[in-house]
């Protein structure tokens, strides 16, 4: 607004002043006022010439105090107050004041008003139209990116398809390759063995042909009558022991003798055959009566030669012959001898564990009836094969293993012989066998030989892998080796290349001679074959992560 369309306030320009009866404007109440206040409704209602907001903008246009076509916003209101103050030199400064306070004060509320309606305008125009500009912006650019999501999902599963193949390719490529090493080395065992037989057959031969040469030197001379000669005694495991036979064989066959005169009672579950405070003498005398108390005919002659009874409550009886040892296995005898001494004692036969190479996967051996059908298709006698299980647990295998190797619980010595000697036919399959051969036990907890993990006195884990102070199972590092036992890291206490391993094997075949024999040993002599020494074979992977 100009000052020069502000009406001059000089005193010889000014009219003179004209009776009026307009009602001078309140008096605005101060501290300094004696009034009493008057509210904003009885301040409007006091007679003056302003007393709307159309004569109000009267008013202020006829005084030249707005301009005319600006509306009336909190700015120019603003503007009006602060020229109000303006008008006479005469207005007393409170007043002036007060005008400027609150021309102040709606100037204040005016920038925010501008601020607010920014602020609005920009979130109610601005920001959607700047989103949707962005949006189709980018578009383009997330689809290309969706586009080569997909695309590297794809490839990632042919990727993962074609691995699978080559490790399928590769693990039947090992497993055809060790196939035909087991049958080489099988073969090379069975001409190991052939030729160590025609060995013995010469030798043994060599003393009848010498006797048959004395004799035809003396076929001209005419025979003496003489005695006919009783048949042979059938060959028993007492007379082998007697003849004369190499250091381990003879270990072998008295050992296969004191088993074949050993008789081995288990108590019930959590029980025992005879109270725990019965004296050894008291447990003699009544075994001795419960076997007497059973005779009959056809009872072989034998007793009792000695008895032990281990911490579990098992008891094992040695019989002075395996006759009678043999006789009380017999079905009808072991029923009457339990009878004598508890319905729930059980007599534990003798089985002999042998090992089924490569029996095809699919067969359902845990199926009841399997084994009985194998004894029919073999014609073995019945419940001569007493158990059979996979050797590698099934949650072990790869997903596409074919075949695996079982143990075959076998009660029968002979039976157990033909079966390492011809093999076996299961499902019309010809299946081959070999002798299950021990090994000395090592504790999964301390990795030490010669005990099991309940027995053993170690207050901490050690790890088979890594020989860290954890399970085997929980080894954080299995690729990594160390050797509890020869404090070593150039391999695990596992390996079957480790020299304590390899110490203790020899200890324990010195000690179970009959573990370097191919057969189970009887009286027969083809069962007295000893198993060729074998070089080392590589260490297989380390265990797998729990």
């Amino acid at each position: 607004m100009s000052t020069s369309r502000r009406r001059s306030t000089s005193a010889g320009t000014r009219p003179p002043p004209q009776p009026s009866n307009i009602t001078p404007p309140p008096q605005i109440n101060t501290r300094r006022t004696a009034k009493s206040n008057l509210t904003q409704e009885s301040i409007e209602a006091l007679t003056n010439v302003v007393n709307s907001p159309e004569s109000a903008e009267k008013f202020l246009i006829k005084k030249l105090l707005c301009h005319e076509d600006e509306p009336f916003t909190l700015t120019h209101l603003v503007s009006i107050l602060f020229h109000i103050t303006q008008i006479s030199s005469a207005t007393s400064l409170p007043v002036v004041t007060a005008i400027r306070a609150v021309a102040f004060l709606l100037k204040k509320h005016a920038v925010c008003e501008i601020a607010d309606t920014v602020s609005q305008q920009i979130s109610t125009d601005l920001i959607p139209h700047l989103v949707d500009n962005f949006i189709r912006a980018i578009a383009p650019q997330i689809a290309k990116v969706l586009s080569v999501s997909e695309f590297l999902d794809k490839t990632l599963e042919k990727v993962e398809l074609e691995r699978k193949i080559t490790e399928r390719e590769r693990e039947e490529k090992n497993e055809n390759a060790f196939i035909a090493a087991e049958r080489l080395e099988e073969a090379a065992d069975l001409c190991f063995v052939s030729l160590a037989e025609c060995n013995k057959a010469i030798t043994s031969l060599t003393p009848a042909m010498e006797q048959a040469t004395v004799k035809f030197n003396l076929i001209q001379t005419p025979p003496t009558p003489s005695q006919p000669s009783p048949p042979p005694a059938p060959a028993t495991f007492s007379s082998i022991v007697a003849s004369y036979l190499p250091p381990p064989v003879d270990k072998a066959l008295s050992r296969a003798a004191l088993r074949a005169r050993q008789i081995t009672l288990n108590p019930p579950p959590g029980g025992h055959i005879f109270p725990k405070e019965t004296l050894h003498a008291d447990i003699v005398k009544k075994l001795r009566e419960a076997i007497s108390t059973i005779h009959n005919a056809t009872t072989p002659a034998g007793a009792i030669r000695c008895v032990h009874v281990f911490p579990n409550g098992s008891i094992t009886i040695e019989m002075d012959n395996e006759n009678i040892a043999t006789w009380i296995r017999t079905t009808s005898t072991r029923t009457a001898l339990t009878n004598q001494l508890g319905q729930s004692i059980v007599l534990r036969d003798l089985s002999y564990p042998v090992i089924l190479q490569y029996l095809p996967t699919y067969l359902q051996i845990e199926r009841e009836g399997f084994l009985r059908a194998v004894e029919e298709e073999n014609g073995i006698d019945t419940h001569s094969l007493d158990s059979i299980r996979w050797i590698k647990p099934l949650n072990r295998r790869s997903h596409d293993q074919r075949k695996a190797f079982t143990l075959l619980q076998v009660t029968d010595i002979i039976i157990a012989n033909n079966i390492i000697k011809d093999g076996i036919c299961i499902d019309t399959q010809k299946v081959y066998a070999r002798k299950n051969k021990k090994e000395p036990i090592r504790c999964a907890k301390c990795q030490k030989f010669g005990h099991m993990a309940r027995n053993c006195s170690s207050l901490e884990d050690t790890c088979g892998a890594c020989g860290g102070k954890h399970r085997t199972s929980l080894c954080p590092s299995p690729q990594s080796t160390h050797c509890a036992n020869c404090k070593t890291n150039q391999h695990a206490s596992w390996s079957r290349s480790c020299p304590a391993f390899k110490e203790s094997c020899d200890i324990f075949e010195e000690k179970n001679p009959e573990n370097q024999m191919i057969y189970f040993p009887t009286p027969a002599i083809w069962t007295h074959a000893m198993a060729p020494t074998r070089p080392t074979k590589p260490d297989p992977p380390p265990p797998p992560q729990a």
